[in-house]
């Protein structure tokens, strides 16, 4: 795929990390949202498909497109420096297209 937040992340990232972010972008388009108390609160599902569909557990989001910023249960940026599927998904319903650099962390 040739989206800008792909583009973006190839030249701001690793190769290593750009693959890690890659895949989390990837999952990110298989992903399902409810908005929850119409406050930037989503819940969200990754899709997968092994011969049937199935999800995995939802994770609750909370985004803010004023600050572009979205804080995931799962904590994967604040382990590894890389927003997973959920929160790629959510800052995508927020029409945030390319990646705020405030989630392009020194290496």
């Amino acid at each position: 795929m040739c989206t800008p937040i792909l583009v973006q992340a190839s030249q701001v990232y690793t190769p290593i990390f750009f693959e890690a972010f890659q895949s989390e972008y990837e999952r990110s388009m298989a992903a399902c949202a409810r908005v929850l108390d119409g406050d930037n609160k989503y819940a969200i599902a990754i899709g997968r498909l092994d011969g049937d569909l199935h999800f995995e557990e939802e994770r609750i989001v909370i985004g803010d497109p004023f600050n572009q910023t979205v804080s995931c249960s799962c904590g994967m940026f604040n382990r590894t420096g890389i927003l997973c599927a959920h929160g790629l998904k959510v800052l995508d319903l927020m029409n945030i297209k390319i990646l705020p650099i405030h989630y392009i962390l020194k290496r």
